[in-house]
């Protein structure tokens, strides 16, 4: 309730610090700092001061004193009274609107900060690097136990100033032989033999300025120089696709990736839809569930059953979870089993994501509801055929340009029995003019959808609408 209550407080400030310079003392909720400053603008659950000097600082709602937050309380309340409006309510679950997913956490990992770490535990030293740009990560506490006897109770050191986010983490974690990447929406933690791992494999469009580069001479150049052996040997995860003469589509995993543009930053430029808003549900609205699942979601749960954890986020956005028990028993899988979970700020289906991976299950919409299965019957078992109508794309990045996006979405595919594969079907076949079938299960429509919505971005389409 109180992040809605922050969310609240944001939108009724919006329609205030437009036109009113609120000179005054603002004071954490420690107690020990305090600044003479203005209220100049909220962003999200965030407010900008400015200070005397002529200088904007920006910190979250949340770590300004009661006070503070008491008197923008009262903001909100006046500017309600003066239009006659009844007060704010807050939503009466996490449903509200925001834009999350890579494109924000890439972003916040460019940001730079002054770091101070002395002998802090590695659980409270991660937090510390990433809580004040309040980018959603997740660690695979187990995968580092395993691969590297690593535990959160460890005293690590780490101190620099000025730096950039992106580079602190990578000597943290560096120093300790641990791995990251960004999946699910948040800043993945693990281990570096499973942050390397293909099934991370993920991709990414990259689109050029230059007017005077070959895109399939590009590509090949890549395949040539980052870790040849990770494109073309049995096995391998790399897949490069080329649309036009200035767009890219590159399947690999996050270290090829950043590889990529350490030796192409100046030539490429990965790019990431923008828009991707979080449904909100308005007052006796019904959503589907592929809509109730992009809402954002709060998660708390510490060493709690499956089953509890479910029922929470089901209870929270009116979304029904039923779980295959008849699989889930012939595999040896309890609804009881443990999870742990605690992040805000991010997607129902990428927490869904997090939640059952720990316990090796799998989820996807099936009709009304959500359900809840083996990795593997959640992958191989539950494939359906959607037709996506990809015509926009077909002009914009040339007339041939079709089987170079039937490419591009086959090697997003994941799914074993998805795939293109000896005496079996080809999970992407053209119906038409700019129409494509897909075979795949419903984690891998997700990712379609996604790489669909990035290319459209990269020639400045406008993306399509529904429940993807």
């Amino acid at each position: 309730m109180k992040l809605q209550r922050m969310s609240v407080l944001a939108v009724g400030l919006l329609l205030l610090v437009a036109s009113a310079a609120l000179a005054r003392k603002w004071t954490d909720n420690t107690g020990k700092y305090s600044v003479e400053a203005e209220l100049v603008d909220v962003q999200g659950d965030k407010v900008a001061l400015k200070k005397s000097t002529g200088s904007v600082i920006t910190m979250p709602i949340a770590r300004l004193s009661k006070a503070d937050q008491d008197y923008l309380t009262d903001l909100v309340a006046r500017r309600n009274a003066q239009q006659g409006a009844a007060p704010d309510q807050p939503n009466e679950g996490p449903n509200q609107t925001a834009t999350v997913g890579r494109r924000a956490i890439e972003a916040a990992l460019d940001k730079r900060h002054d770091f101070s770490i002395r002998q802090m535990p590695l659980r409270e030293a991660i937090q510390n690097l990433l809580e004040p740009e309040e980018i959603p990560y997740y660690v695979n506490w187990p995968a580092l136990a395993d691969e590297l006897g690593v535990r959160g109770e460890e005293p690590v050191e780490f101190a620099a100033k000025g730096i950039v986010v992106r580079d602190a983490v990578n000597k943290l974690l560096g120093s300790l032989d641990m791995g990251w990447l960004i999946r699910d929406e948040v800043l993945y933690i693990t281990g570096p033999i499973d942050s390397e791992m293909p099934r991370n494999s993920e991709p990414i469009v990259y689109r050029t300025s230059l007017s005077r580069v070959r895109m399939d001479s590009l590509a090949k150049g890549i395949r040539s120089k980052v870790f040849p052996p990770s494109w073309d040997t049995a096995g391998g995860p790399g897949r490069v696709t080329a649309l036009g003469d200035r767009v890219v589509v590159i399947f690999q995993i996050p270290a090829v990736h950043r590889e990529i543009l350490r030796h192409y930053g100046k030539t490429l430029e990965p790019v990431y839809a923008t828009g991707r808003k979080a449904f909100e549900r308005s007052p006796g609205e019904a959503l589907s569930p592929t809509q109730v699942i992009r809402q954002v979601t709060k998660c708390d749960f510490l060493n709690v059953p499956l089953k509890e954890a479910t029922a929470e986020l089901q209870a929270a956005h009116g979304l029904k979870i039923e779980f295959d028990t008849a699989a889930l028993d012939n595999w040896g899988v309890s609804v009881d089993s443990r999870v742990t979970l605690q992040l805000n700020g991010v997607r129902l289906e990428s927490a869904l994501n997090l939640l059952t991976e720990q316990v090796d299950l799998g989820w996807y919409v099936d009709g009304e509801h959500v359900a809840i299965t083996h990795r593997v019957d959640a992958q191989e078992k539950k494939l359906s055929d959607i037709v996506y109508d990809v015509g926009d794309l077909v002009q914009a990045a040339g007339e041939d340009s079709l089987p170079s996006i039937a490419a591009a979405i086959r090697a997003t595919v994941r799914t074993p029995l998805g795939r293109r594969a000896v005496g079996r079907p080809d999970p992407v076949q053209a119906t038409g003019a700019g129409k494509l079938r897909v075979r795949a299960c419903f984690a891998d429509h997700r990712r379609i959808g996604r790489l669909l919505d990035d290319l459209r971005a990269a020639y400045g389409l406008t993306p399509t609408e529904g429940d993807r």
